[in-house]
């Protein structure tokens, strides 16, 4: 099996870069639908209103379902990202922990 090293230094920022774009795209994401929402109120609910939303109801609801999952596969990733920085780190320490690192001299002990 091929060695695997993780870079934690370099990982960790941009595992935070993720998670930071994930929380402000659901933060614009929330603020967008607050508006969305009020021009949506202007529809009207005569026979035009009534026709458009027919139409655009639908495809609306899917693209706001789907729209809503992007931050949290965002910050998801980012979390199972610093799962396994985590566990990486856990595992380098208990690999190094048997290793003596120090200048003592080994007395055969």
């Amino acid at each position: 099996m091929p060695d695997m090293d993780m870079f934690p230094e370099l990982l960790n920022p941009l595992l935070a870069t993720l998670r930071a774009a994930g929380v402000k795209l659901g933060d614009d994401w929330d603020a967008s639908q607050t508006e969305i929402k009020g021009y949506e109120d202007g529809i009207g609910a005569g026979p035009i209103g009534l026709a458009f939303n027919g139409v655009y109801r639908p495809d609306a609801d899917a693209a706001i379902r789907d729209a809503n999952a992007v931050p949290v596969t965002f910050t998801n990733n980012a979390a199972v990202g610093e799962k396994a920085v985590a566990d990486y780190l856990e595992g380098e320490a208990r690999a190094h922990a048997g290793f003596r690192f120090d200048d003592t001299p080994d007395r055969g002990i």
